[in-house]
């Protein structure tokens, strides 16, 4: 039978905040809290099976289920005791428990396409600067979602943010006009207004300069040239890890901007001493800028482990243009170090220190660099260029190497340096060449001579169709300005051991001789030569020849 009418429901009603409260409801009775617009149900009595004597609250559409969501207990407590005992678990509101985890999205950001500037610097300022920034309680981790995020003004990074992004071509930082995309600035700034450093009363101080910075998880565009992904300004103590910067630079370009920079690292001011120092980077990408790290001034400590750098004009420039005279500048950068990184299309240097100390380049990879985006038999500049005495190369590898030193085909072309300046060179890693019998001597190493230079190479020589196997030190000094007295430009020493038929051991001698291949007729080339008169009597000599090189630049 259909029901045609409902006859009205009464319940109990009245205020909960007037008088003794809000009554005992019967069992199974509604109560309704007028001037809370609360709703509740009666539990019923024990001996009818309820837990205990009350009543029970129904949520409605008034309620705050944040409010009302006060036990959260991590996993529930299951297997895991939160509390001092089993039966005292940790509770928490949820909204505490949400309030663990800060969202961009929470600030307004969407990562939509559209521009985020505001809300993106919103959120750094009310996390960052809007807090007792002396309480580490106060000091929050910003994850910034998926997504494209467009900004039309630099963001400003204050000590101690941390943001963390989904992950590099995941979380998409994009600068659609002129200016860095980023730039540290120190505490002394509020929000909206942001220290220049240039007065005494914002100027940046070994307290209040930015430092314990971490960005991670995300890629910066920049797409305007002569722009910077990053400026680090007076930051130290800092952490940047698995990020991608990309500019707008193309291999080839002819013409170099010295603001179109994928890492910017500047010391602004004079008051204090803070400085740039003791930053870490790793797992850094940055492509297509005119310089992927630049930095004139007094930058110490940083580090650089397992970056990449692609398609630029240099790799690092540290120290070019700055003056020694000036505060922040008086040594350039120094104590830095890279390590275990990929340099890959640079067209010109792709490490290069014109002031600065004790910088160190250690196993790193340097792939089609300083041929102006030719190929490797086409080099035009020094790979590492230490303009200033006593920075270091140490088992870097160089693929210009193979084509220059020993590839037959390329045996007649100028041999610009892997590393050119003042310092020692470790080149660890093993060359080989195969040798046969050779009547008269033939060219089948080369090293490149720009200067005065030593060179030891550490060698062994195996014959696979006699019994002779050898391995020594050959020891090299040249000096090409003695052109007057061409036998006075280079001193061989071979000091080695042999095993074998004592008359193979006789077979096999090594000369060199100065060369010039470049334009201005300089001598540039060291080539190598070898004369190998080994023959059983039955069969000419195969062997295979394996050294390293270690090179003293004066």
């Amino acid at each position: 039978m259909a029901i045609v009418s409902i006859s009205r429901i009464q319940v109990r009603r009245g205020k909960k905040n007037t008088s003794t409260g809000f009554p005992q409801l019967a069992s199974g009775e509604f109560g309704w809290a007028i001037d809370t617009q609360e709703l509740y149900i009666g539990n019923g009595s024990v001996s009818e099976g309820s837990p205990y004597v009350g009543n029970t609250k129904l949520l409605s559409e008034h309620d705050d289920i944040f409010a009302l969501a006060n036990n959260y207990t991590y996993r529930d407590g299951t297997f895991i005791q939160t509390g001092d005992t089993e039966n005292s678990p940790i509770q928490r509101t949820l909204q505490d428990r949400l309030d663990d985890r800060v969202s961009i999205r929470s600030f307004g950001a969407t990562g939509d396409g559209s521009d985020q500037t505001a809300a993106l610097q919103r959120a750094i300022d009310q996390l960052f600067l809007n807090t007792d920034k002396l309480n580490p309680r106060a000091r929050q981790v910003l994850h910034i979602e998926a997504g494209t995020y467009n900004i039309s003004d630099t963001i400003y990074l204050p000590p101690y943010t941390v943001i963390k992004g989904a992950g590099e071509e995941k979380t998409v930082i994009t600068k659609t006009n002129s200016g860095a995309a980023f730039k540290t600035i120190n505490s002394s700034s509020t929000p909206g207004s942001y220290a220049n450093d240039t007065t005494e009363a914002n100027a940046t101080t070994t307290g209040n300069q930015a430092q314990y910075i971490e960005l991670s998880g995300l890629s910066i565009n920049t797409t305007v040239s002569s722009d910077q992904g990053i400026i680090l300004q007076n930051c130290k103590n800092s952490t940047f890890r698995d990020i991608t910067i990309t500019g707008s630079f193309s291999n080839g370009d002819s013409s170099y901007s010295e603001n179109d920079v994928g890492i910017q690292m500047t010391i602004v001011g004079t008051l204090g001493s803070a400085g740039t120092s003791d930053n870490y980077f790793e797992n850094i990408n940055i492509k297509n800028y005119s310089y992927a790290v630049q930095s004139k001034f007094d930058v110490e400590n940083n580090l650089w482990h397992k970056c990449k750098f692609n398609n630029v004009g240099y790799g690092f420039e540290f120290g070019a243009g700055s003056n020694l005279a000036s505060s922040g500048e008086r040594t350039g950068p120094s104590n830095n170090t890279i390590s275990m990184s990929e340099f890959n299309d640079i067209d010109r240097h792709g490490i290069w220190i014109s002031n600065g100390e004790n910088n160190l380049s250690s196993g790193n990879r340097f792939i089609l660099v300083g041929n102006n985006g030719g190929n490797e038999n086409l080099a035009e500049y020094a790979v590492i260029n230490f303009v200033k005495v006593g920075n270091i190369s140490k088992n870097d590898y160089f693929g210009r190497t193979e084509s220059l030193s020993y590839n037959q085909g390329f045996l007649t072309e100028s041999y610009i340096p892997e590393v050119s300046g003042e310092t020692f060179v470790d080149q660890d890693y093993v060359n080989k060449i195969s040798l046969v019998q050779y009547t008269d001597p033939v060219v089948v190493l080369r090293l490149p001579v720009e200067n005065k230079k030593a060179f030891r190479l550490e060698y062994m020589y195996i014959s696979n169709t006699t019994n002779g196997m050898r391995q020594g030190t050959m020891s090299l000094v040249i000096n090409p300005d003695t052109a007057e007295d061409p036998a006075g430009q280079i001193s061989l020493v071979d000091d080695y051991d042999f095993v074998g038929d004592p008359l193979i051991d006789e077979y096999l001698t090594f000369s060199a001789e100065l060369k010039s291949y470049n334009d201005v007729g300089t001598l540039d080339t060291l080539e190598m030569s070898v004369l190998n008169l080994n023959n059983d009597g039955s069969t000419s000599d195969s062997a295979e020849f394996y050294w390293t090189v270690h090179t003293k630049i004066g």
